[in-house]
């Protein structure tokens, strides 16, 4: 069960073609929540799959608490990961 967790929490899952694997598993998490779409009536199919962490990272725009090359590696590894990703509306680029 730990190997698991762990890999659950850090794996890069949204890399190349598992684009479509990631997708289909955060819709099955809101599905499983039992409460989408009532409040606000959105369908699933035109959400997007985003990244919480900023693609385009910069330690001068984002400071890290330990800003070492582990801390770094850290960061890189994190940003792919289940913990990243979330279905939104819209696009979050900014321009």
């Amino acid at each position: 069960m730990r190997n698991f967790a762990i890999g659950w929490l850090s794996r890069q899952l949204y890399r190349g073609s598992n684009t479509r694997k990631v997708r289909a598993v955060l819709e099955a998490l809101e599905l499983a929540c039992g409460e989408y779409g009532k409040e606000f009536g959105f369908e699933l199919k035109a959400l997007s799959v985003e990244h919480l962490l900023p693609q385009k990272w910069k330690v001068t725009d984002y400071p890290l608490t330990a800003d070492t090359t582990e801390g770094r590696a850290t960061r890189a590894r994190l940003l792919h990961s289940i913990g990243s990703l979330t279905l939104v509306t819209g696009n979050l680029m900014l321009r």
